[in-house]
């Protein structure tokens, strides 16, 4: 199955979903921190040629149930 279409420049992603990150500045960041936040197992980031691509339904997936091997937060 072709998933190009489900890929955007973070420019383009920021355009088409500004609730995700309070700038694309701090959109930038959670990319810069892909290895520590989960977005790396994810595979929701890809960089290509020196430019990060962001795939919409891996990004969705990952900001709603996070990492897989995340723990949950502990109740307080």
């Amino acid at each position: 199955m072709n998933e190009l279409h489900e890929f955007s420049t973070i420019s383009e992603f920021y355009r088409q979903y500004p609730n995700v990150a309070r700038n694309e500045d701090s959109l930038r960041w959670k990319i810069r921190h892909r290895d520590q936040n989960g977005l790396s197992k994810k595979k929701a980031v890809v960089k290509r040629q020196g430019r990060w691509y962001i795939h919409a339904s891996r990004f969705a997936d990952w900001m709603l149930n996070g990492a897989d091997d995340e723990q949950p937060a502990a109740k307080t």
